[in-house]
């Protein structure tokens, strides 16, 4: 078992073009974190609460005092040592008393919906180690929210226009 501590402070100065104001935020983060490694499995968890301090930056006058919370499970089987798969359960809120994202759906009159408060997944995936050094890994995400997509302070539902969404993942490696 592990935990970790952040406590840090930002200053953001304007540009000549920029959409934020001169501000400060401050995050304060608690992690946990557990690790199982037997003969066949191994088993990861995390949680975290994090409080993040926005003054003035999205405009001024603004002030925001937010706790948001997350965690995950990931748990690994080695069907041999050529073959793993992989199972996670991944969940994330923005601000822990607002759960589903009404509070950010109605303080932005309507404009960002309420799953940019939000982001839980579900996790599959395969590593295949097919030679001593060669390895390909492939993951499939099943996605609902957009609370940990950049930017934050300033959400683009345009772009992610949906509440459900995936995401696939390759990864080739190589190593000498």
């Amino acid at each position: 078992m592990v935990f970790s501590l952040l406590d840090a402070d930002f200053s953001y100065k304007r540009g000549d073009n920029d959409t934020l104001f001169n501000g400060d935020e401050t995050s304060q983060r608690i992690m946990f974190n557990l690790l199982y490694q037997g003969e066949s499995w191994e088993i990861a968890s995390e949680v975290m609460r994090e409080r993040v301090i926005a003054d003035n930056v999205l405009f001024p006058g603004f002030y925001s005092d937010t706790f948001a919370e997350g965690g995950y499970l990931q748990a690994r089987y080695f069907v041999s040592n050529q073959l793993t798969v992989l199972a996670r359960l991944d969940i994330y809120d923005r601000d822990r008393q607002d759960r589903e994202g009404k509070n950010l759906e109605v303080a932005s009159l309507g404009l960002v919906p309420g799953y940019f408060g939000l982001m839980d997944q579900a996790t599959a995936g395969v590593t295949w180690k097919f030679t001593k050094n060669i390895q390909i890994q492939a993951e499939y995400h099943r996605v609902k929210g957009t609370g940990r997509l950049a930017p934050v302070f300033t959400p683009n539902p345009i772009l992610n226009n949906n509440k459900y969404w995936d995401m696939w993942a390759v990864q080739l490696m190589y190593w000498f």
